[in-house]
C-alpha cells in the first residue's frame, strides 16, 4: 500500500442523503443513496468542479452512517426534503488512493486499519464520534467513471500524531 498524504483540511460542508446501514450488508445500500441523490441533480449551493462525498461516521459495533453529498458554499443553504448538512470540521488526514471498482473498497478500507496503522509509529486514526467522520471518499469525475463503479477514490482518514516518546 502507498503511503498516504497528510493533509491538514479545512472545514467542509456537505449536504447529501444519510442512512444507517448494517457493516456486513453496505454495499447495496449505499449503491441505493447514490442513485437517489444522482437523481436529484443539482443542490442548492453546490460548488462546481468539487468531488462528489461519501462520509462515514461510527454507531456502534454492527453499524455506520453513511452519507453521499456534494460540496456546498457553507452552511448556510437551505438542503432539499430528506437531505441533512455536515459540518466537517478542520482536522488532520491521511489521504489513501483506492484504484478499481467501489465493491472492492471495504477492502482497501479494511487493509488500512489492518495492515497500513498497525505496521506503523507515526499516526493513529483520530478520536471520532457519531458528528467526526472516520472515513471521507472523493470521486474526482476525471478520476472516477460513477457509470461504470470504477477509477480512483480518495480515502480521507481522520488521523492524529502519535506521541513522540
Amino acid at each position: 500500500m502507498k503511503q498516504p498524504d497528510v493533509v491538514q483540511g479545512r472545514p467542509l460542508y456537505i449536504a447529501g442523503l444519510r442512512q444507517r446501514v448494517d457493516s456486513k450488508i453496505a454495499g447495496p445500500r449505499i449503491a441505493s443513496l447514490w442513485r437517489k441523490l444522482n437523481m436529484h441533480g443539482k443542490v442548492e449551493g453546490q460548488i462546481d468542479g468539487q468531488p462528489a462525498y461519501g462520509v462515514s461516521y461510527f454507531a456502534n459495533d454492527k453499524e455506520f452512517d453513511y452519507v453521499a453529498g456534494v460540496a456546498v458554499k457553507n452552511g448556510f443553504v437551505t438542503v432539499p426534503e430528506g437531505f441533512v448538512l455536515l459540518e466537517i470540521p478542520e482536522q488532520t488526514w491521511l489521504v489513501f488512493e483506492h484504484r478499481g471498482h467501489v465493491q472492492t473498497l471495504p477492502d482497501t478500507i479494511h487493509k488500512i486499519w489492518t495492515d497500513w496503522f498497525p505496521r506503523q509509529t507515526e499516526w493513529k486514526p483520530a478520536e471520532t464520534s457519531s458528528v467526526t467522520p472516520i472515513v471521507m471518499e472523493t470521486y474526482d469525475e476525471e478520476r472516477f467513471d460513477a457509470t461504470q463503479g470504477a477509477g480512483i477514490v480518495e480515502l480521507w482518514v481522520a488521523a492524529a500524531a502519535t506521541a513522540k516518546p
